[in-house]
């Protein structure tokens, strides 16, 4: 910013300078034109600088508000991961996307599908997720340690029983409304065919009704005898001048 400052100051102390010179060789009407015009040059100058300034300190902000965005978004994805785990944020993620589908969808926009609210199930998964990875998490703990007692192996096997079952219902509960989001595109697909079939009907119904309109005026109109053609006129004289000439032949045969 400063060395754009600097550069536009310079540019007016070397416009300054040449109309001092203009104004010390030239006549009074000639340098005080000259130092309009380059008065008018160098503000221009100035404010393609300053606006080029401005637009340049924009991008940057504008850069720097994603790159921010995208570390937060970082950050908060690695968060899940150690709170779920991997594997299971990308089934969350996919049943979060499958959800916002249904909702954006033509058939429950239109009321086909009732009252459709995920928030309660996304929540029964993400948390079920989370007790899994918990349990997970403290049972290699507590497999770690030295010497395992027969309490240890049978809570590790609890642990490992209840972190499944806690899975595998969150999962099942993701793949239904994955199932769900195919089935809601189904039914658009369905719901835009009905419209282009209607709006295909309209469309018929528009044309039949101007080609009746046409053919009626067409089937009343009264007849007219057509016209003489330019040709037609032409091959009558001939006729015409055929008959003259036979007839004189047959004058000079009497």
């Amino acid at each position: 910013m400063a060395k754009r400052n600097d550069g536009a100051g310079a540019v007016v102390l070397v416009v300054f300078f040449l109309i001092a010179g203009i104004a010390i060789v030239f006549p009074k009407p000639i340098w005080l034109t000259f130092a309009i015009v380059l008065g008018v040059a160098a503000i221009a100058v100035v404010g393609t600088l300053v606006r080029k300034d401005v637009a340049e300190q924009r991008q940057i902000r504008a850069a720097t508000v994603r790159a921010t965005e995208d570390e937060q978004a970082r950050v908060e994805r690695a968060r899940q991961s150690n709170r779920l785990g991997h594997k299971n944020v990308e089934r969350l993620e996919s049943a979060q996307v499958a959800a916002e589908r249904v909702t954006l969808s033509d058939a429950a926009g239109e009321g086909w599908l009732g009252e459709v609210d995920f928030t309660e199930d996304l929540r029964t998964i993400a948390e079920n997720f989370e007790k899994a990875t918990a349990l997970r998490a403290t049972a290699s703990d507590l497999t770690a340690l030295s010497a395992p007692s027969p309490d240890d192996r049978r809570i590790l096997a609890d642990a490992q029983t209840a972190a499944d079952r806690l899975e595998d219902a969150a999962n099942l509960l993701s793949d239904l409304i994955c199932r769900c989001s195919d089935e809601a595109d189904l039914i658009d697909a369905s719901l835009r065919k009905q419209r282009q079939d209607a709006e295909n009907e309209r469309r018929r119904a528009e044309l039949h009704g101007d080609l009746s309109a046409m053919l009626y005026g067409a089937e009343s109109a009264p007849g007219e005898e057509p016209m003489e053609s330019g040709a037609d006129r032409v091959m009558a004289r001939v006729a015409a001048y055929r008959e003259i000439v036979a007839e004189i032949s047959r004058v000079r045969d009497h």
